[in-house]
């Protein structure tokens, strides 16, 4: 479901976010308010760090890690 945030930066993370997940086009102005508010380097920091979270969850389900799995003892 869509949600609102009270800051502008978390609300364009969150739509920029959610039209990257849902593949498909960044809508045009959505890209222009990004690119206002962090710039192409923060554009960037968005999409690396869903790149990296979702390495991380694709790993976990190969490997079948139980959502309540703690870590191991060294």
């Amino acid at each position: 479901m869509p949600t609102s945030f009270e800051y502008p930066r978390q609300q364009v993370v969150y739509e920029l976010a959610s039209a990257l997940a849902a593949a498909r086009v960044v809508p045009v102005g959505l890209f222009h308010r990004a690119q206002d508010l962090f710039g192409d380097e923060g554009i960037v920091d968005v999409t690396v760090l869903m790149g990296w979270f979702t390495g991380v969850s694709l790993t976990l389900m190969a490997y079948d890690v139980p959502s309540n799995a703690t870590g191991l003892r060294q």
